[in-house]
């Protein structure tokens, strides 16, 4: 499948994130917002898991129904945002998200929060290289 436009993945911690699941989503929300006024188009599995499990029968929380319905969306993406919130580096699924885009060899940026200009910088300095 071919894009016009490449997007980021963006990738945070979910299920062990100490605030509430949806805090979580609320930042995954504001993350993407973020960077969309910036014109850097990203796709946030969170965002888009935290909706369907609250709309419908599909799980909040099973690693195992999210992360394969998670990979087309990581194969697509141009690169992964790595935000760097409380218990990223605990994150499971986050491990394999970068696991996953190491050994497809795409970009990982990780950024703080909130997202400094010098992060956008970057982030459209990788879109470049992508062609």
């Amino acid at each position: 499948m071919n894009f016009d436009k490449p997007f980021w993945y963006v990738g945070t911690p979910y299920t062990l994130y100490p605030y509430w699941l949806g805090e979580a989503f609320k930042v995954a929300c504001q993350v993407v917002a973020r960077l969309w006024e910036d014109k850097i188009h990203a796709f946030s599995p969170i965002v888009y898991s935290y909706t369907l499990g609250t709309y419908t029968d599909m799980p909040l929380c099973d690693h195992d129904v999210w992360i394969p319905f998670n990979k087309p969306f990581e194969e697509m993406a141009g690169g992964l945002i790595v935000v760097k919130m409380p218990t990223w580096q605990q994150s499971h699924g986050l491990e394999i998200e970068i696991d996953d885009f190491d050994d497809m060899n795409k970009s990982i940026v990780h950024v703080d929060l909130p997202i400094a200009q010098e992060s956008i910088s970057t982030l459209k300095r990788e879109m470049e290289r992508w062609g």
